[in-house]
């Protein structure tokens, strides 16, 4: 059997991460042997060593724009955050040897998930993109485009999930994305009192929390480990990302056994005997790291394992790996 037949194959236990292949499907991307030549930009030993040096603040910058990046790839739809002619610079950088692309961004003080351009100033508008904030009119564009199927707003809009033409004029925002609710629009009256509109909040949220089983904790899993987070650079999730976005824009996917080569620092051409290289392994390791950590996109076990230990945040995977200890106490 081929490694193509392989890629195929879902053997007990040896099913591929869903995002991972899911985004190569959705692109249609052929099967395609790559050759020596084709790969040269990527240098894993070169150009991949801050990973580890770096504050978890600024990897989960770089982890956030290559989200971004791999969706444009995928819908072919420019976002807010990465206008075209930064994309294809930013992609640029990458297949360069040039794999430090965080700098061209800045990250929310308090939310770093949050990006914006570092040679913007940061308003008052990007100071409230927080868990709760008002809305503005690119919310509404954006809701009402999704709900006509338009192609200005991704499919990944919690709101494209139903037709206008399909729902009554009266149907909460939330219904339209059951059963998982992503974001809850509230109409805030300001002409009550603080005290009042805090308890109508509470009560609001309570009811759809129930109705819609939304988490209430700071993460609907169990928090990340210190290993798993050591894991982002053990199982090479940023050169990993890399790989996939070089895929998405060339409509390839490589055999797992040409990946596995790449992350290795080999050929993509030499008999995998010489690289002892096991698919089923790959998958649960490898793989299996990524969609951890990735998270269908979201980094949701991540960011929320961040959200709740703070302090991980000014850390890096190097400092976890020379000393655990600081996973659980802050510097």
């Amino acid at each position: 059997m081929n490694s193509d037949e392989q890629d195929n194959v879902k053997g007990k236990g040896d099913e591929q991460p869903v995002y991972y292949s899911q985004l190569l499907s959705n692109v249609g991307c052929e099967k395609h042997n790559a050759t020596p030549d084709e790969v040269s930009w990527f240098d894993y030993k070169k150009n991949y060593s801050f990973v580890a040096q770096m504050p978890l603040r600024d990897l989960v910058c770089e982890l956030t724009v290559r989200r971004e990046l791999c969706i444009i790839a995928t819908h072919g739809v420019i976002n807010g955050t990465i206008p075209k002619a930064l994309y294809e610079e930013l992609y640029a950088e990458i297949t360069s040897g040039k794999s430090v692309i965080g700098d061209h961004f800045k990250s929310h003080t308090s939310v770093p998930e949050i990006i914006y351009l570092a040679d913007e100033q940061e308003t008052p508008s990007q100071q409230l993109e927080v868990p709760v904030r008002e809305l503005n009119v690119k919310d509404v564009l954006a809701c009402h485009n999704a709900l006509n199927g338009g192609t200005l707003t991704i499919p990944t809009h919690p709101c494209y999930r139903r037709r206008l033409d399909q729902v009554d004029e009266k149907t909460p925002l939330t219904a339209l994305q059951s059963p998982d609710v992503e974001l809850v629009y509230l109409s805030v009256d300001p002409s009550y009192s603080e005290a009042q509109l805090i308890v109508a909040f509470k009560e609001t949220l309570a009811k759809l929390r129930a109705q819609y089983n939304i988490f209430s904790g700071a993460t609907r899993d169990r928090p990340l480990t210190c290993r798993n987070i050591i894991n982002i650079q053990l199982h090479q999730i940023i050169p990993l990302m890399d790989l996939l976005l070089w895929q998405l824009r060339n409509g390839w996917q490589l055999p797992l056994e040409q990946i596995y080569k790449l992350l290795k620092g080999k050929p993509v051409n030499i008999p995998n005997k010489e690289v002892d290289y096991h698919r089923t392994n790959f998958i649960k390791t490898t793989l299996s790291g990524f969609e951890k950590i990735v998270c269908q996109g979201t980094f949701e076990q991540l960011l929320s394992t961040l959200r709740e230990k703070e302090h991980l945040y000014d850390l890096s995977i190097r400092d976890l790996i020379n000393d655990s200890s600081l996973y659980n106490s802050k510097k």
